[in-house]
This record gives structure tokens, C-alpha cells and sequence, in this order.
């Protein structure tokens, strides 16, 4: 299958040294607004293709035969540029965040099935190998009833990020700090617990120099009964400090923490495998080979577990409810109706 990649920034990097290990899938086509940057990248595309061709103009490469279009542009394009692909008759994968509006998330994905094209999100984490085997322990009930999960986020973004590119910290554009940097693990929390019925939002705002929040804190209702817990911030001092998942369920509690899960504070499953053998599978970090390996199977018509747009779309919809709770002063019931992170310009306490 052929590829076609819009954006060239440091995500895309990423990206690259990925699909060195996915073979059934051809690089031929790059663009961004810096042949600077599509050259950097160039260098990084491990065989490259004679067919390779640059495009300054991304509907250029709209034009060619690519099947399947990688969007990896800053989180306020990929709406019109996912639509556009869409439009063209692409299959389309998009970098989180899919949109910064559920109107425009639904829209994305009703245009994806009237076109009979697929239309992913990278939440890549589903794939790494020790993320990947508790969602098996909770499809197999080996955890019993999941009472409760937390997940947390304390990391560091000093005023220099967000001078480096003026789109962050902007709420047209950035979408906020959750979308923008929490948005895998509450995509974690929700891939765990099912669907979200209540969201309690509350947020603070320390830097003063942009508009989206630095700490956020949640709580969730789900319809299975269980509680979910989002703590997040982008100020800890002096660099970032890592992540932490908790699952307290009625026959295990696992505990992963560290600068990317990759410490096992504690680990109890009854029945199931030893806690080495689950210590085993932390050195084990294709997630992102793994996550286009799957999105060939579908493509091909094969049973995978591709994160398409429409399961995308709790995380997001659960991050859209905590912003508009904390606006709103109240819980929000989901689905919701509308909301667009534009709609908390001039919201600061």
C-alpha cells in the first residue's frame, strides 16, 4: 500500500523509524510548508521509494495515488486536512487529536462512511505490549469487577515550547493541554472502563502567556459503575516527572508508573500470569509498528484491533465534557451536543 505523509515536523520523525518495520506499507509521497523539514524527513525513510515525490502544496499530493494519507500537522488542521483526504477518496490516519470540535469529529467520521473509506487516530499506546495485556485481563475477567482507575500526567512544558511553535498553548489551534498531552492515557482509561456517563471537570491556569490550562482534574462516572480519575499538569518542576495508571479491581490492582509505564509499583492478579511475567513485557515498545500493522489489516479486510475514529472519539468527547464542566461549574452527562475548544477562550479560573 501506498503512504502519503502531510506534515514533517519531530512527531513524523517518530513515524518514520516506526514504519521501518512495516513493510507492506510504501513512503511516496511527503509535504509540508518547509522543504527544509521534507528533506530532514526524507533522510529518515528507511527504503525509499522512486516514486518518492515532495509536495510543498499538500492538495497536490491529494492528487496522486497514495491509498492511505498520514496527517501529522499541528492538532488545529487535521479537520480540514482528514476532510480533504477524505474528499479525495483516501483512507486517512490522523495524529491525536482527531478535531477540536465533536461537531467536527462526527462530521469527519459520517464523510469517512459515506466515502467507504477508513478513518483512524493514532492512540498508539493500545498496542504496547504490557497496555495491550490488561485490556486482556479486563475482557477476560481476570481482574474481576474494575472498581475504580486513575490515570496522571506530571510533566514539564516551559514557556520556550510554546514560543517554539505561537499555535501551542492556543485554543483554536492547541485544543489544550489534555488533548494536546493527556489525550493517550484518558484514551487508556476509557479503552479500560467502557463508556463515560458523567464528567466532573476542574482546571487552573498558571502561566499566563496562553490560553489553555496547565493543570486539570477529573472525575468519572462510567456506566459500568467504576470511577475514573484524571490528574494532569504541565508544570512540574524542574522536568518532567512520568505517568501512572492504577486499576483496583475486585481479584487484582495494578499499578504502572515511571517516565513512560515503565515501572510496576504493584502488581496483584489472582489468576492470572506471574508479575514477572508481566515485568517481561515492559522492554517491549513497537506500539507504533504494531498500530500501522493493525491498520493494514483492516484496510485488508482482515480481523485487527485498529483504533478508528469512532472509538477515538470517547477520549476526546470525555476531555470535551471536562472542559465544559469546569466552565459550566456543574458535571456534564455524556454524549454531548455540541462543544468546540474554542468555546473556553476567556475561561482563566
Amino acid at each position: 500500500m501506498k503512504l502519503g505523509i502531510i506534515g514533517c515536523g519531530r512527531i513524523t520523525e517518530k513515524h518514520l523509524v516506526s514504519l521501518a518495520n512495516v513493510p507492506e506499507l510504501t513512503i511516496v509521497a511527503l509535504s509540508d510548508l518547509s522543504i527544509e523539514r521534507m528533506k530532514q524527513a526524507e533522510a529518515l525513510i528507511p527504503f525509499k521509494s522512486s516514486e518518492l515525490k515532495l509536495y510543498e502544496n499538500f492538495q497536490e499530493l491529494l492528487l496522486s495515488d497514495c491509498d492511505l494519507i498520514l496527517v501529522a500537522t499541528a492538532s488545529g488542521t487535521h479537520f480540514s486536512i482528514a476532510r480533504d483526504a477524505l474528499r479525495a477518496n483516501k483512507h486517512v490516519l490522523v495524529e491525536k487529536p482527531l478535531a477540536l470540535s465533536i461537531e467536527e469529529s462526527r462530521e469527519l467520521r459520517e464523510l469517512a462512511s459515506n466515502q467507504k473509506k477508513s478513518l483512524f487516530v493514532c492512540h498508539q499506546l493500545r498496542f504496547r505490549k504490557s497496555l495491550h495485556e490488561i485490556k486482556r485481563y479486563i475482557e477476560e475477567g481476570l481482574l474481576g469487577r474494575i472498581y475504580t482507575a486513575t490515570v496522571t500526567m506530571a510533566i514539564q512544558r516551559p514557556i520556550e515550547y510554546y514560543k517554539a511553535a505561537p499555535w501551542r498553548g492556543t485554543w483554536d489551534q492547541d485544543g489544550g493541554m489534555l488533548i494536546n498531552q493527556g489525550i493517550h492515557m484518558i484514551d487508556l482509561l476509557c479503552w479500560y472502563l467502557g463508556e463515560v456517563k458523567t464528567v466532573s471537570g476542574q482546571l487552573q491556569w498558571i502561566h499566563t502567556h496562553k490560553e489553555t490550562e496547565d493543570i486539570a482534574l477529573g472525575t468519572l462516572q462510567f456506566k459500568s459503575g467504576a470511577t475514573g480519575l484524571i490528574e494532569a499538569n504541565s508544570v512540574t518542576w524542574p522536568q518532567n516527572h512520568g505517568y501512572g495508571l492504577k486499576i483496583f479491581g475486585e481479584k487484582g490492582t495494578i499499578i504502572l508508573e515511571g517516565k513512560n509505564y515503565d515501572q510496576v509499583s504493584a502488581y496483584m492478579v489472582e489468576n492470572g500470569p506471574s508479575e514477572q511475567e508481566f515485568i517481561d513485557l515492559l522492554s517491549e515498545r513497537n506500539e507504533q509498528s504494531l498500530m500501522y500493522k493493525e491498520i493494514v489489516k483492516h484496510l485488508n479486510g482482515e480481523e485487527n484491533e485498529a483504533v478508528t475514529a469512532e472509538e477515538s472519539e470517547r477520549a476526546l468527547e470525555t476531555i470535551f465534557a471536562l472542559y465544559q464542566s469546569h466552565k459550566q461549574k456543574n458535571p456534564v452527562s455524556l454524549p454531548l451536543v455540541q462543544f468546540k475548544t474554542t468555546d473556553m477562550k476567556g475561561v482563566t479560573e
